[in-house]
């Protein structure tokens, strides 16, 4: 189950693309583990929500975790670019189980390629066409 924020847009019978994910960026540089510059940095991604207590108290060096809202709908960044001073960094970034979207239907937890929805309205308009 999926809650939504109510917008005059919202359609019942499709899911909203933006979806809370954690986000984990490994071997971020010890000036950026920070809370209001991991903030910064993830926002290029989507709207942070949180930083995630490990985190926020260096109990896991070796990972920055944040979870961020995201439209899943959308090709995921697999870097982000941060100017730091003259220094040009691109730190990696690694999502944790971000949900599936469908073009076709427009709901979370599976693809255009399996979705059912798609098939049954291919069928409908092959048979209607005939």
């Amino acid at each position: 189950m999926v809650v939504t924020k109510w917008s005059p847009n919202l359609r019942p019978n499709e899911d909203s693309p933006i979806v809370p994910v954690w986000v984990i960026i490994p071997n971020l540089p010890i000036h950026l583990d920070d809370q209001k510059a991991l903030l910064c940095i993830t926002s290029k991604l989507g709207k942070p929500l949180k930083v995630d207590n490990a985190t926020l108290n260096f109990s896991r060096p070796k990972a920055a975790r944040v979870c961020i809202e995201i439209d899943v709908s959308k090709n995921l960044h697999q870097k982000i670019h941060v100017k730091h001073i003259d220094d040009d960094l691109f730190l990696q970034v690694l999502y944790e189980d971000p949900p599936s979207f469908c073009d076709s239907c427009h709901r979370l937890g599976h693809n255009a390629t399996t979705c059912k929805g798609a098939y049954t309205r291919k069928s409908q308009w092959e048979t209607y066409h005939r």
